[in-house]
């Protein structure tokens, strides 16, 4: 290398490598929070008339981060049939399909399970701070009405501050609190929950949102005990893993709670009469919800009037009808399977929270449990990011133990030649956890006479039957050792392990055999389009496979 390559290579710059799923599912959520959040304000007039185009950009763009990295588990399949039901559902029930909020729930969750959560959260803060800001100031130096509503509760103003109801901006901070609480955790100081705590009142006393108010309060209360738990007394410490330990069942005991009272809702009784006051009539609404629409399996679309305004500062006129309550709205919205799921679904995630001790998590949860009972709007992603962190949760938590890195290797191949080829790995195989699925013939248990091995079907030269038997063999084997490589030199025996593998998100690796110079084999091009490393001994066979890698004789 002479001097002038010297000096390039020195001065040479090193950019930073782009994660493009990431980039690309934030793309997505940016523009789906940017268009919601400035709709529910009085810039509703000036972006209303995008909303399919954005709502189908927003789809294409988490469609084109799904393709940055095609590696699919079964779990992503299922979950890709589920959201494809949930489609189905919602185009049968009704033509706006962008506009069901438990769509785009999915949508997001799903799309997020191979992106750290704190960097969605922190991108969703910035976006949501900014555009908070941003709505509330223009209201405040006249760029957008803030509307004042002196009807709905006599004797009390409520300021709309920008947004078109008044429960609007207590709710977005709400959300900003929380992502701000579970992103700082450890370093969180007193002094900044206080701050918070005066920002909630501060917007109380604006918008009147009681309800909200003791909400937040309760969930800056909550993330305090978790910041300083540690200097309580053992007493104190005693009494919070008891309440922790309740806290996972939250969302099924507000739900049972809430349905029950509202669809048993008696206005002659009076304690039942004071705690419909206090709720603001959510449990009046529920029974009325219920007689007039009742529940089916799979939902309804139930017309709707509530208080907020049109994008003009308009309110709508008729008759007063709207259900508050997220649980009884999502059981007649959705219908039974669609909330038996869901409630499955937080279930779950919120006790492996608790499992794995991500307190701060549980308790803005568990807070959303609360609200669900006194408000819907924590069912739109963009007033809660936190649907998103589910995903996280719902996977199988690994068996495998701490600080154990090595890989799990399948070794699958015929008797004989192909078997010699894999067995000529030893150093890369000797030291890690391993299995074999070969013929079960003389030769091959002779040779792993002291591994461990599965049997599979033969002869499979160019046979149907022996690939599907061989592919319920895949199926039993893949699905009971969870291998993280597939390793093979054919023969046809591979086929049906390399592409059940793939769809369940293993790593492959197949290399062509030795006595191939210039001619490919028949496994070899079936597995070729799909495996991640695709070896070969000669040179001239890469002009048959253009992106095979050539390491030379393994022999």
């Amino acid at each position: 290398m002479n001097q002038r390559e010297t000096i390039k290579q020195s001065v040479k710059i090193q950019y930073p490598e782009i994660d493009m799923r990431a980039f690309f599912y934030l793309l997505a959520l940016s523009l789906y929070m940017f268009y919601y959040l400035l709709c529910g304000s009085f810039y509703q007039n000036a972006i209303g008339s995008f909303y399919e185009i954005v709502m189908k950009f927003s789809f294409a763009l988490l469609i084109i981060a799904e393709l940055t990295d095609f590696h699919y588990t079964l779990s992503d399949w299922l979950g890709i049939a589920f959201i494809a039901i949930v489609m189905l559902a919602t185009f049968y029930l009704s033509s706006d399909v962008w506009g069901r909020p438990l769509l785009w729930i999915l949508l997001f969750a799903f799309g997020a399970r191979h992106i750290e959560f704190k960097k969605i959260a922190r991108w969703a803060l910035f976006l949501s701070t900014v555009l908070f800001l941003f709505i509330v100031l223009s209201s405040v130096v006249g760029k957008i009405p803030d509307y004042l509503d002196t009807v709905t509760h006599p004797g009390v103003t409520r300021h709309y501050l920008g947004f078109l109801y008044c429960l609007f901006p207590p709710t977005v901070l709400f959300n900003i609190e929380a992502l701000y609480y579970y992103l700082r955790k450890e370093r969180l100081h007193w002094g900044e929950l206080v701050l918070g705590l005066a920002l909630t009142y501060l917007f109380y006393k604006l918008c009147d949102a009681r309800l909200n108010f003791i909400l937040n309060a309760l969930m800056i209360f909550g993330i305090f005990v978790v910041r300083y738990r540690q200097k309580w007394p053992k007493a104190v410490h005693k009494v919070f893993t008891k309440i922790a330990a309740v806290l996972p069942w939250l969302f099924v005991i507000c739900a049972v709670i809430s349905l029950s009272l509202s669809f048993g809702y008696n206005p002659h009784i009076s304690w039942m009469a004071k705690m419909n006051h206090a709720l603001g009539n959510r449990l009046g609404m529920g029974r009325l919800s219920y007689h007039k629409y009742g529940i089916n399996a799979f939902g309804q679309i139930i017309p709707m009037l509530g208080n907020g305004l049109s994008g003009s500062g308009v309110r709508g006129r008729g008759q007063y009808f709207y259900l508050d309550c997220l649980y009884v709205r999502f059981l007649q919205e959705y219908g039974l399977v669609f909330s038996i799921l869901m409630m499955i679904i937080l279930t779950v995630s919120a006790y492996r929270m608790w499992r794995r001790k991500k307190y701060s998590l549980l308790v803005i949860l568990s807070v959303l449990a609360l609200h669900a009972v006194v408000d819907d709007l924590i069912l739109m992603p963009f007033y809660n990011t936190f649907w998103i962190v589910l995903i996280y949760f719902l996977g199988k938590e690994t068996t495998r133990k701490e600080g154990k890195t090595e890989m799990k290797v399948c070794l699958v191949g015929s008797s004989g030649g192909h078997l010699t080829h894999l067995y000529m790995l030893k150093p890369f195989w000797q030291n890690k956890e391993r299995f074999w699925v070969t013929f079960d013939k003389e030769d091959a248990r002779s040779l792993l006479k002291d591994e461990k091995m599965y049997p599979c079907y033969y002869p499979t030269n160019r046979s149907i039957k022996a690939f599907f038997i061989n592919l319920r063999v895949a199926w039993k084997v893949l699905r009971k050792e969870k291998p993280d490589l597939i390793i093979s030199s054919g023969a046809a025996v591979a086929v049906p392990f390399f592409y059940l593998g793939k769809m369940m998100g293993m790593k492959t690796i197949y290399i062509e055999v030795f006595d191939r110079v210039d001619k490919p084999t028949l496994t070899g091009k079936l597995v070729y389009p799909i495996t991640d490393k695709f070896i070969v001994e000669w040179e001239e066979m890469k002009k048959i496979y253009p992106k095979a890698i050539n390491l030379g004789s393994i022999f």
